[in-house]
């Protein structure tokens, strides 16, 4: 492992702790998961940490992590403008890294229902693209009027899809860029199943190889060389966010 990704490690044993301390159940999904079930730990290249919960333990995730995460060593944050919260390890000078987009974070991604039905399903899935291209507008920098006017397109599209889901529904979805990867039944995450992670252990989805087969197809074969990359985004307007609420 490298030093960041000893960081991360250090970084996801003090999130577990906490939300097991709260009896809040949470999956490594993504490449955290993949790299569980096929290296027994990270996947030597990656360069983050994906955890996700579902939407409506996500009140008891923020108020947890916000409060019982060291404030000297972590900050919790609570987007603005973006999908779902992170958790960012403090570094000497954090103010300049996460301007820079440097500091070391931890992803939570929010497990969203979804409609299972027809035209509700169809709807919603339309609806789900809206949300990401309104999402991708909020990338454009140095434009505080444009955040303003856009930011409220994914908020009303997620409304609009709360509204559309059937009575019953087990689908799921994860907003996020690879949307089209996470549209799951609930009972595909199940009970979680601990797996070694490394020097410790983490919770993955209870039918873990249904779910790395649709994302990954062959995932326990690694990729060529060149396309072997971590994560290719940053947490939007985190910085922004820590200046305005410190």
């Amino acid at each position: 492992m490298n030093a960041l990704q000893q960081e991360l490690l250090s970084m996801y044993k003090d999130i577990k702790q906490v939300l097991e301390s709260e009896g809040i159940g949470f999956y490594g999904i993504y490449g955290t998961a993949l790299g569980a079930v096929r290296e027994n730990g990270m996947v030597p290249w990656d360069d983050d940490i994906d955890l996700g919960v579902f939407e409506e333990d996500l009140p008891k995730v923020n108020d947890a992590l916000s409060k019982k995460l060291d404030p000297s060593r972590y900050y919790y944050h609570i987007p603005s403008a973006d999908t779902h919260p992170h958790v960012f390890k403090r570094t000497e000078d954090f103010e300049q890294d996460l301007k820079d987009k440097k500091a070391p974070f931890i992803d939570i991604f929010v497990i969203e229902r979804f409609p299972s039905k027809g035209i509700r399903k169809g709807l919603s899935r339309f609806n789900v693209r809206l949300y990401m291209l309104g999402m991708s507008l909020t990338y454009i920098p140095n434009s505080n009027v444009g955040q303003v006017l856009v930011r409220w397109i994914p908020k009303a599209v997620k409304k609009f899809n709360k509204i559309l889901v059937n009575k019953g529904s087990e689908e799921t979805v994860l907003y996020e860029e690879d949307y089209r990867k996470t549209f799951h039944s609930r009972s595909i995450y199940g009970t979680p199943v601990m797996h070694a992670f490394e020097d410790t252990e983490i919770p993955i989805p209870e039918r873990w190889d249904e779910m790395l087969t649709s994302m990954y197809g062959d995932y326990m074969t690694p990729p060529p060389e060149d396309k072997r990359s971590g994560a290719t985004g940053y947490p939007h307007r985190a910085y922004q966010d820590f200046i305005r609420n410190r």
